[in-house]
């Protein structure tokens, strides 16, 4: 009887203290650039997709201490069909951004800001269309420096 009580005093303590359990808990989002601070493009490298076969292509930042809080897809050859991006943020959290889903054809561009947290990895589903060449697209990230 005695354990059952410290123990739910316990649980209590604990979530009295803001902490939860399971899924780490998305952090606030910063307030926006300040005037010194300006937005830079930096391409994360781009990729040729295959055609008819849905492939996930990864791509990581080079410099882990800047916050991504823009992304853009540019289609650089070709078509392609972009059906899913999924970013991944330092902490453990993922989302996917519903706005990267559609055809994309020669200097076409997909954008969409993004929770501005230090990013792990993104992960771009897509594949070329049944005519033409295989296409290439480029993931370009818009940190602040």
């Amino acid at each position: 009887m005695k354990s059952i009580t410290l123990v739910l005093i316990l649980l209590s303590s604990l979530l009295a203290h803001g902490q939860r359990f399971g899924r780490p808990e998305r952090p606030e989002r910063p307030a926006p650039p300040g005037r010194q601070d300006r937005l830079v493009n930096v391409s994360l490298g781009s990729v040729r997709t295959n055609k008819l076969i849905t492939e996930t292509h990864s791509f990581q930042p080079r410099n882990w201490n800047e916050r991504i809080f823009r992304l853009e897809i540019v289609a650089i050859r070709g078509t392609v069909d972009i059906q899913s991006v999924i970013v991944i943020y330092q902490n453990g959290y993922s989302e996917e951004i519903p706005a990267f889903r559609g055809n994309l054809s020669d200097g076409r561009k997909m954008s969409s800001r993004i929770y501005s947290d230090y990013v792990r990895e993104i992960r771009v589903v897509a594949t070329s269309g049944l005519l033409g060449s295989r296409g290439q697209f480029e993931v370009i990230a818009g940190v602040l420096r």
